[in-house]
């Protein structure tokens, strides 16, 4: 069975693979913790992303299904819909910038320690 990830998918073919220049920001200003918290929220945001825009899809589909055995007629347009979910930038950019705000945090408390 092949399987794409429709979270990376999305990601890659809308270019926000260009996190990695922000990755590249933070590690030019001495910013390890951020750099590598970027790079953490990026595939936390990947995955969840994936798990529930998965599970979305397939209650949409369950209900589309349930639709049709009931003998009600589902145009393209609504089953397109079920096929895609619209949380990904949402969940990936809460994990991004939730991940980038414990680097700079971390980072700042190990700057003041020294």
């Amino acid at each position: 069975m092949d399987y794409e990830s429709y979270t990376a998918g999305w990601l890659f073919r809308r270019s926000f693979m260009y996190t990695w220049l922000i990755m590249a920001v933070f590690l030019l200003i001495n910013k390890p913790f951020a750099a590598t918290f970027t790079t953490i929220g990026c595939f936390l945001g990947m995955v969840v992303g994936d798990i529930t825009g998965s599970m979305i899809i397939d209650y949409r589909l369950a209900r589309i299904e349930n639709l049709v055995n009931a003998g009600q007629i589902v145009d393209e347009d609504t089953i397109y819909f079920a096929q895609t979910h619209y949380g990904i930038l949402p969940i990936w950019f809460i994990f991004i910038i939730a991940m980038i705000v414990v680097g700079l945090v971390l980072d700042y408390k190990v700057s003041e320690g020294k």
